[in-house]
Protein backbone atom coordinates (compact mmCIF):
# COMPACT_ATOMS: atom_id res chain seq x y z
CA UNK A 1 0.00 0.00 0.00
CA UNK A 2 3.12 2.59 1.27
CA UNK A 3 4.12 1.58 -2.36
CA UNK A 4 1.03 2.75 -4.30
CA UNK A 5 0.56 6.00 -2.16
CA UNK A 6 4.27 6.60 -3.12
CA UNK A 7 4.05 6.87 -6.56
CA UNK A 8 0.37 8.46 -6.48
CA UNK A 9 2.00 11.25 -4.27
CA UNK A 10 5.14 11.09 -7.35
CA UNK A 11 2.65 11.30 -10.35
CA UNK A 12 0.04 13.50 -9.17
CA UNK A 13 1.25 16.19 -11.03
CA UNK A 14 1.90 14.80 -13.81
CA UNK A 15 -1.70 13.23 -13.78
CA UNK A 16 -2.69 16.95 -13.33
CA UNK A 17 -1.01 18.85 -15.89
CA UNK A 18 -2.11 15.92 -18.65
CA UNK A 19 -5.34 16.58 -17.43
CA UNK A 20 -5.10 20.14 -17.57
CA UNK A 21 -3.58 20.29 -21.20
CA UNK A 22 -6.64 18.07 -22.32
CA UNK A 23 -8.80 20.87 -21.52
CA UNK A 24 -6.90 23.56 -23.04
CA UNK A 25 -6.85 21.81 -25.92
CA UNK A 26 -10.88 21.32 -25.92
CA UNK A 27 -11.53 24.89 -25.44
CA UNK A 28 -11.11 27.00 -28.82
CA UNK A 29 -8.32 29.38 -29.61
CA UNK A 30 -9.44 33.09 -29.12
CA UNK A 31 -8.06 34.34 -32.69
CA UNK A 32 -6.18 37.41 -33.20
CA UNK A 33 -8.87 40.45 -34.00
CA UNK A 34 -8.62 41.12 -37.59
CA UNK A 35 -6.96 44.38 -38.44
CA UNK A 36 -8.28 46.65 -41.31
CA UNK A 37 -6.63 49.74 -41.81
CA UNK A 38 -8.96 53.08 -41.59
CA UNK A 39 -8.46 56.29 -43.23
CA UNK A 40 -10.32 59.24 -42.22
CA UNK A 41 -10.41 62.45 -44.43
CA UNK A 42 -10.70 65.71 -43.14
CA UNK A 43 -10.65 69.42 -44.82
CA UNK A 44 -7.56 70.24 -45.61
CA UNK A 45 -6.27 74.27 -45.00
CA UNK A 46 -7.24 74.60 -48.69
CA UNK A 47 -10.96 73.27 -48.53
CA UNK A 48 -12.66 76.17 -49.15
CA UNK A 49 -11.31 76.13 -52.87
CA UNK A 50 -12.65 72.76 -53.76
CA UNK A 51 -14.92 74.42 -56.08
CA UNK A 52 -12.02 75.56 -57.58
CA UNK A 53 -10.44 72.26 -57.87
CA UNK A 54 -13.66 70.01 -59.65
CA UNK A 55 -11.86 68.13 -61.83
CA UNK A 56 -9.34 66.77 -59.67
CA UNK A 57 -11.99 66.30 -57.15
CA UNK A 58 -13.92 64.09 -59.91
CA UNK A 59 -10.43 62.20 -60.15
CA UNK A 60 -10.67 61.17 -56.78
CA UNK A 61 -13.75 59.70 -56.69
CA UNK A 62 -12.78 57.60 -59.73
CA UNK A 63 -9.73 56.47 -57.56
CA UNK A 64 -11.81 55.47 -54.63
CA UNK A 65 -14.00 53.55 -56.83
CA UNK A 66 -11.41 51.83 -59.13
CA UNK A 67 -9.83 50.86 -55.64
CA UNK A 68 -13.04 49.11 -54.43
CA UNK A 69 -13.38 47.02 -57.88
CA UNK A 70 -10.21 45.91 -57.57
CA UNK A 71 -11.06 44.68 -53.58
CA UNK A 72 -8.10 47.35 -52.13
CA UNK A 73 -10.86 48.61 -49.90
CA UNK A 74 -14.71 47.66 -48.00
CA UNK A 75 -16.13 50.29 -47.74
CA UNK A 76 -15.88 54.39 -47.89
CA UNK A 77 -17.93 57.23 -48.28
CA UNK A 78 -18.83 60.70 -46.83
CA UNK A 79 -20.15 61.62 -42.84
CA UNK A 80 -23.21 63.49 -42.45
CA UNK A 81 -22.41 66.81 -40.45
CA UNK A 82 -18.91 65.77 -38.74
CA UNK A 83 -15.88 67.38 -38.25
CA UNK A 84 -14.26 64.60 -40.56
CA UNK A 85 -15.81 64.72 -43.49
CA UNK A 86 -15.11 60.89 -44.60
CA UNK A 87 -13.79 57.32 -44.25
CA UNK A 88 -12.61 54.84 -45.90
CA UNK A 89 -12.53 51.21 -44.73
CA UNK A 90 -9.24 48.93 -46.56
CA UNK A 91 -9.38 45.29 -46.94
CA UNK A 92 -7.00 43.17 -44.26
CA UNK A 93 -3.69 42.94 -44.99
CA UNK A 94 -3.46 46.72 -46.78
CA UNK A 95 -1.38 48.61 -44.26
CA UNK A 96 -0.60 52.91 -44.50
CA UNK A 97 2.74 52.00 -46.69
CA UNK A 98 0.49 49.94 -49.39
CA UNK A 99 -2.66 52.91 -49.06
CA UNK A 100 -0.67 55.66 -50.05
CA UNK A 101 1.33 54.08 -53.02
CA UNK A 102 -2.75 53.02 -54.23
CA UNK A 103 -3.83 56.92 -53.83
CA UNK A 104 -0.48 58.50 -54.75
CA UNK A 105 -1.98 60.21 -57.91
CA UNK A 106 -4.84 61.94 -55.40
CA UNK A 107 -4.67 65.22 -56.42
CA UNK A 108 -6.83 66.64 -53.56
CA UNK A 109 -4.21 66.13 -50.39
CA UNK A 110 -1.53 67.43 -52.27
CA UNK A 111 -3.66 70.80 -52.84
CA UNK A 112 -4.50 70.57 -49.49
CA UNK A 113 -8.00 70.42 -50.23
CA UNK A 114 -8.08 67.45 -48.13
CA UNK A 115 -6.37 65.80 -45.52
CA UNK A 116 -5.72 61.65 -44.31
CA UNK A 117 -5.24 60.18 -41.10
CA UNK A 118 -4.56 56.42 -41.15
CA UNK A 119 -5.35 54.26 -37.76
CA UNK A 120 -5.61 50.74 -37.46
CA UNK A 121 -8.61 49.30 -36.43
CA UNK A 122 -8.84 45.57 -34.85
CA UNK A 123 -11.92 44.16 -35.17
CA UNK A 124 -13.14 42.33 -32.38
CA UNK A 125 -17.11 42.00 -32.79
CA UNK A 126 -18.67 41.07 -36.71
CA UNK A 127 -16.76 40.85 -39.24
CA UNK A 128 -16.46 42.81 -42.67
CA UNK A 129 -16.65 39.85 -44.47
CA UNK A 130 -18.92 39.21 -47.28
Amino acid sequence: MKVLTFFAILFAPVAAAMAQDAQNSARPAIAAPARHLVMMTRAGPNFAKLRDHMEEAKAHQAIYERLAAEGHTIAGGAFEGQPVLGMTIWTEGVDEAKARELIKDDQLPKLGIVEYEFRVLGVRMGSFKK
